[in-house]
């Protein structure tokens, strides 16, 4: 059955979705254009949870966070099978084979290894996405992702992650600016507590003054800082795009020098 056919049935109620994998394929065909347009995952749960889908049951039932994170799955997925030189993307024709290439990262149990069950189960966890509190997400142990000797290759860490945070907001903008800000903090908070306690011990202890001048830097809540402004596209939630920028120039990494010295900087 092609993707159109499944999804036509399945909206149209003749084939019922009562499991993991149905709701998977759907996201996975909702996801190919939804991956790239609007507010990307934030719109597709809500897809999903207009029809009455979730990937929880029980008291995980409508878990944004939860549904989120198989959005994210599938979203890493997709890149994993990317050809972005070429500018080939995985077809939704394609779910089965996609499925069982992927399957490590989109079972019905991966989220246990990411999620504890109280973690997952609390209000804030439940009505707004958040990060694991097990382990990082797929992929984020990419020679990207792992933790530096400084300097100078660490001074990338923060203002990536504000790049990201301030991304997100613009893709869901009905997220108060405060919760998301605080959400963000803390998670940034734990993850470097983390880090640390896993004896990467070149990873900077938490500073909450050098978080908030990179979020302040990326425009966080306004929409006049650099491609903030600029409309959302296929190529601007590609995953390697804050290099791309700080590459060509549309962000300075140590412009942080403009107001601290490094000894006050290392201090905060």
């Amino acid at each position: 059955m092609s993707a159109e056919e499944f999804l036509a049935d399945v909206e149209g109620g003749v084939v019922p979705v009562d499991c993991h994998d149905h709701v998977l394929r759907i996201a996975f065909i909702y996801l190919d254009e939804g991956l790239w347009d609007g507010n990307g995952v934030f719109d597709v749960v809500e897809k999903l949870h207009a029809r009455g889908w979730s990937f929880g049951q029980g008291e995980l039932r409508f878990n944004r966070t939860l549904d989120i994170f198989y959005l994210a799955q599938l979203a890493a997925a997709i890149y994993r099978s990317t050809d972005q030189l070429k500018g080939d993307f995985p077809s939704p024709d394609d779910f089965q084979s996609f499925y069982t290439t992927h399957h490590a990262l989109l079972h019905s149990s991966t989220w246990r290894s990411y999620y504890s069950t109280a973690f997952l189960t609390q209000r804030t966890t439940a009505r707004f996405y958040c990060l694991p509190d097990l382990q990082d997400l797929p992929d984020s142990d990419s020679p990207l992702g792992l933790p530096r000797q400084r300097p100078p290759a660490h001074a990338t860490k923060l203002p990536r992650w504000a790049h990201s945070v301030a991304r997100t907001h613009r893709r869901q903008p009905s997220l108060p600016l405060a919760i998301l800000t605080r959400l963000a903090l803390s998670r940034l908070e734990t993850t470097i507590a983390r880090l640390r306690t896993a004896q990467h011990t070149s990873v900077p202890p938490y500073s909450e003054t050098q978080a908030r001048f990179w979020l302040e830097y990326m425009g966080l809540g306004s929409p006049g800082r650099s491609d903030s402004a600029k409309a959302v596209s296929r190529e601007a939630w590609e995953p390697n795009i804050f290099g791309i920028l700080v590459a060509q120039g549309a962000y300075d990494v140590y412009a942080w020098e403009a107001k601290y010295s490094a000894q006050l900087w290392e201090a905060k």
